[in-house]
């Protein structure tokens, strides 16, 4: 007799329909079937039952009720309707279930960087049937669908006030950005106006990391129900700890350095050499991508900061074919150090 996993009906205690264990021969519920009848949820609940118990062991003990308020708070999060039919209800609960491994363990493995703020990854994940005009669009065409959001974004796993001004700012970029910039001051995750007709799934890359800077890549692969196919988005995040707010071109480089105009030449130079040495009256009329690049590369949601310099980020679609992918153009803080304010480091 089959019973099914203690630690993954955990996770369902804050629904009514689970207990806190339960014969699987019994099972009635579409959840407690769908559970049930999964051998690889099964594993996957073993695996984040482990994992999950190493990150407990691994935290300092200041920061295990931290760690355990934010699976709680995961958990809660977790929204697969019992409506989808068993196979797809299982199916989104694995979904679930492996990603929040992936995250407890990137988790554990920034306790192996010595100097370094580690982070604790928090997810959510939704799934809604479509309402109003977009689920009578889908069912024009014949295809009733579900939307879906999946986020993901680090919190610092730090108590002092310039951390924990960080942690509420990745947060609410990160909601933002899931939102198509629909959120406003006091919306939760669950805001689902936010998803009908759409998937979307949101992640963030930590990038560099010091005791006055933070560096993340947010992305947002969505796809609108009807769609050709799925579109991408992605921008920098770069945060000043001690001011507590977002990076500013003017925390870099001096007004009156002319760095604009340096890095746009710098940034067409290379761009010919990777794209087309017509670039870019290759890909447009004349002037409009001058103009494109310029408002890129004054733009810090698309500067990459590492101790050895400043990347000019393009994104995938941005000045070139989907199929050439993402552009950079590399510099050094040597060859920018004319421009730069005085004192300026990360």
């Amino acid at each position: 007799m089959r019973t099914a996993s203690v630690v993954l009906l955990g996770v369902f205690l804050a629904s009514p329909a689970f207990a806190a264990s339960f014969d699987c021969a019994r099972a009635s519920t579409p959840r407690e079937k769908a559970i049930c009848g999964s051998p690889r949820l099964s594993q996957l609940d073993e695996q984040l039952a482990a994992t999950y118990g190493t990150l407990l062991a691994t935290v300092p003990t200041e920061a295990r009720d931290t760690v355990r308020q934010s699976e709680r708070g995961w958990l809660r999060s977790i929204e697969c309707p019992a409506n989808l039919g068993r196979q797809a209800l299982g199916d989104c609960l694995a979904l679930s279930w492996d990603k929040r491994v992936r995250l407890l363990q990137t988790t554990i493995s920034s306790f192996s960087q010595p100097g370094v703020v580690p982070f604790l990854w928090d997810s959510v994940h939704f799934t809604h049937a479509d309402t109003g005009d977009v689920a009578s669009n889908d069912a024009q065409r014949g295809k009733p669908q579900s939307s879906t959001l999946d986020a993901e974004w680090p919190q610092a796993l730090s108590s002092e006030p310039d951390w924990q001004a960080w942690n509420r700012a990745i947060e609410l970029e990160a909601r933002d950005l899931a939102s198509q910039g629909q959120s406003r001051p006091g919306d939760t995750w669950a805001k689902r106006e936010w998803m009908d007709g759409m998937d979307n799934d949101v992640s963030v890359t930590l990038g560099t990391v010091t005791r006055v800077f933070v560096g993340a890549s947010f992305q947002n692969l969505w796809y609108g129900h009807g769609a050709a196919h799925p579109n991408y988005v992605k921008l920098q995040f770069n945060w000043l700890l001690q001011p507590r707010r977002e990076l500013a071109a003017e925390d870099v480089f001096r007004a009156d350095s002319g760095w604009q105009e340096f890095l746009y030449v710098r940034a067409m130079d290379s761009l010919k050499a990777q794209i087309d040495p017509k670039f870019p009256e290759s890909q447009w009329v004349p002037g409009y991508g001058e103009e494109l690049v310029r408002k890129i590369v004054t733009d810090p949601r698309h500067w990459i900061l590492t101790t050895d310099g400043l990347t000019l980020y393009f994104p995938l679609d941005s000045i070139s074919c989907h199929a050439c992918g993402e552009n950079r153009v590399a510099l050094s803080w040597k060859e920018l150090r004319p421009l730069l304010q005085a004192g300026f480091h990360i």
